[in-house]
């Protein structure tokens, strides 16, 4: 693109103007338009490289990068105390759609992972109640995350790790098993209207815990789904600590 052809050009022009090593180079918008289309400091980021007024530097730059006649650029500017401004000519806008239609579904995805494997873990919220507001912004912030880092040649799991175990699983148990017995619902336990729902739907004799677990989990799946969201991995915590490895991990540390 324009930014990188830019870059490799002024890197260029330092090197046979006798910078090395190059400084790190910064190309950004000018803030007012009449400034052209790009600009550069590397003049005065590079005093400490060749001691010279920046300005002087910057004109010297100017003449060098003009020799090299860049591509689709039409003036090239001294701004301030040795700011260096492009002006493009709009054959780059062209070009631009030549290779947008070259390249069809495949532009703007640059390969950057190289095929790597990333875990994405999002939402995981307990499966102790329906997704609320800050599950869903979860959920579409890690999907956002996770179609990028596809879109740049990452190889992506996407996993919902389920918190099911520890007092909040007993407590929600607790709670569906309450109503379901026409008691009161515990005070550290949950009582929102999906709890009547759910315990008026629960077969007598099955276990709360597990009924509820597998109730609640398939709620929140069938939510992200109506989102676009969904996971390939749905790891639970309770089969992670029954299976020992935690201890054995310890173990080896």
């Amino acid at each position: 693109m324009i930014r990188d052809n830019l870059s490799a050009a002024v890197g260029a022009a330092l090197q046979s103007m006798g910078i090395d090593p190059l400084p790190d180079l910064h190309l950004e918008r000018p803030a007012r338009r009449e400034h052209g289309d790009w600009s550069t400091n590397v003049a005065l980021a590079s005093k400490g490289s060749h001691g010279r007024n920046p300005r002087e530097f910057a004109a010297e730059l100017v003449e060098t990068l003009a020799a090299m006649q860049i591509r689709h650029v039409d003036a090239i500017e001294i701004a301030g105390p040795g700011f260096v401004n492009f002006r493009l000519a709009d054959t780059w806008l062209h070009d631009v759609l030549v290779e947008v239609v070259e390249a069809g579904d495949a532009f703007g995805r640059p390969d950057i992972g190289g095929g790597s494997q990333v875990l994405v873990e999002f939402v995981s919220s307990n499966p102790t109640g329906p997704v609320h507001a800050g599950h869903a912004r979860g959920a579409i912030y890690g999907d956002a995350l996770s179609r990028l880092l596809e879109a740049t040649g990452h190889r992506v799991t996407r996993e919902f790790y389920i918190n099911d175990r520890g007092v909040q699983m007993q407590n929600f148990a607790a709670s569906l098993a309450a109503v379901r017995d026409g008691r009161e619902v515990p005070a550290d336990g949950y009582a929102g209207p999906y709890i009547q729902t759910w315990a008026r739907e629960m077969p007598a004799g099955v276990d709360p815990l597990e009924w509820g677990y597998e109730r609640c989990l398939g709620y929140i799946d069938e939510t992200l789904k109506r989102l676009g969201v969904e996971f390939d991995s749905w790891f639970s915590e309770r089969s992670m600590v029954g299976s020992g490895a935690i201890e054995e991990t310890l173990g080896d540390l």
